[in-house]
């Protein structure tokens, strides 16, 4: 009864670098996954309709992010039920999908390392923090931050301002301002 769906999420997760779930399974139809422009998209596939256009919510910083949506709002009748979730998204936001990491023959990695902004928390070097992924993205150097961190990051510097629930600060990359929600 599912199997299409399964073999949808089969060839998204052989495909494309998911981010998040960490280990998916088919019991679990969202997906995040990179792109290449600074962006990552959180993909949620129909169960009753896989090869349809799935639920896109693009993650990242604004610059990149609003572009994708007009795009997608736009030319989301181009969606091809023949084609893959990871062509399709290619074919219509003109943008590339990074792909899984691939181990060649000698166990080295053949993918490059990118330098973008919807990775790694610049503050604490991790992709996962209590199971989340970074939520804040830097509109200038496209860095990203769990709001823990930056949270802390901000608290430590000495010219940090805090006004009620807010914090003021910089960027740990670039110095831009920066503001997060003080936790409860």
């Amino acid at each position: 009864m599912h199997q299409e769906l399964w073999n949808v999420l089969d060839e998204l997760d052989e495909t494309a670098r998911i981010l998040d779930p960490i280990n998916p399974t088919r019991k679990r139809t969202k997906r995040r996954i990179l792109l290449s422009n600074f962006v990552t998209v959180q993909i949620a596939v129909s169960v009753q309709h896989p090869r349809s256009l799935p639920q896109c919510q693009f993650l990242g910083a604004s610059q990149p992010t609003r572009p994708l949506i007009a795009t997608l709002t736009e030319k989301y009748q181009e969606w091809d039920t023949d084609r893959s979730i990871v062509n399709n998204l290619e074919s219509i936001l003109g943008v590339t999908v990074v792909r899984k990491s691939s181990k060649q023959l000698d166990g080295s990695d053949d993918e490059e390392e990118e330098d973008w902004g919807g990775g790694e928390c610049v503050v604490c070097y991790s992709l996962h923090l209590q199971d989340k992924l970074p939520e804040r993205t830097c509109d200038q150097c496209h860095k990203s931050f769990h709001l823990e961190c930056l949270y802390e990051w901000l608290r430590g510097l000495p010219t940090s301002r805090q006004r009620i629930n807010l914090i003021f600060g910089e960027c740990p990359y670039c110095t831009k301002a920066k503001s997060c929600k003080i936790p409860a």
